[in-house]
């Protein structure tokens, strides 16, 4: 299951890498710790039986459950949700029982991006914390509120194109001048704003 408060992790399994790829599809714009829990239903009545995430995902889309397994977890953005899981799982289709390397692992940002459903956020936020050294920004609505503070104009949603790289060098430029890695900076920020969360709901 996956740990939103520490969510970076370089040495994941093949089949861990399938189910944080699924996890940063699912997480866009929810809670983080909800939607893992969600996640954790839909998947593990699968891996009980053996399946892989994507494995499981290609059963559910080839009897036409996928939206019907989606809907008893709650999971939300079905279309979008279903649209990106099934493209994932017949992309990416391999011996999950002897193949040791997913290409999950460095598969292109910009590859990322063609599947329907995954924009410049979700490729990011999945490449910041699977693989080491990745200099891309998580423009999600904690970074956001983060650089607003900093006295930067920003907009109250994740913008794209353009707009995204700028505010993207914005914040590199930032992890540079503190020497943390983007990943290590999201995390911190995230877990911050979710103390004050804490004790502000206490």
């Amino acid at each position: 299951m996956i740990d939103p408060k520490t969510v970076t992790n370089f040495e994941r399994t093949p089949q861990e890498l399938e189910e944080f790829m699924l996890f940063s599809i699912v997480v866009a714009g929810k809670n983080a710790f909800v939607q893992a829990n969600k996640l954790e239903d839909f998947l593990s009545p699968w891996r009980k039986n053996g399946y892989s995430p994507f494995a499981a995902l290609r059963t559910m889309d080839m009897d036409g459950s996928m939206v019907e397994f989606l809907r008893s977890v709650k999971m939300g953005q079905y279309n979008r949700v279903s649209t990106a899981f099934r493209g994932l799982a017949h992309f990416f289709r391999y011996n999950d029982d002897t193949m040791r390397y997913h290409p999950l692992k460095e598969i292109p940002i910009k590859y990322l991006e063609t599947f329907k459903g995954i924009g410049m956020k979700t490729a990011r936020f999945f490449a910041m914390h699977t693989r080491p050294h990745q200099q891309y920004a998580c423009l999600d609505t904690h970074i956001l509120r983060w650089l607003g503070e900093k006295g930067h104009i920003v907009p109250k949603t994740t913008p794209q194109g353009d707009k995204y790289l700028a505010l993207e060098k914005v914040f590199l430029d930032y992890c540079n001048q503190m020497g943390k890695l983007p990943a290590e900076l999201d995390l911190a920020i995230w877990n911050e704003a979710h103390v004050v969360k804490s004790e502000i709901a206490s």
